[in-house]
């Protein structure tokens, strides 16, 4: 669901730092969004120059400190599970 969020996100033009407390993660998302660009690409919705300019804004970090610094919106988007939460 999260990579979905950033997509759209990324889409509508926004800068999107991901986190996960796994970076494994956080690789799985990117490859998420790069695919989905890349579908949107092949179909004729977006061009090549508009994916390569949304993954420009795609940016990852280390820690929920550094994922939020600066950010005027912060979207969880981690599993209903309330000790992953509180993390």
């Amino acid at each position: 669901m999260g990579a979905g969020i950033a997509q759209v996100c990324l889409g509508a033009g926004h800068a999107v730092t991901l986190y996960d407390l796994d970076p494994a993660a956080v690789a799985r998302g990117r490859a998420r969004i790069e695919d989905g660009l890349q579908r949107l690409v092949a179909r004729d919705r977006l061009s090549a120059e508009a994916r390569a300019a949304a993954l420009s804004r795609l940016a990852a970090a280390d820690s929920v400190a550094a994922a939020a610094d600066g950010a005027g919106l912060v979207i969880e988007a981690a599993l209903e599970q309330l000790e992953l939460k509180r993390s």
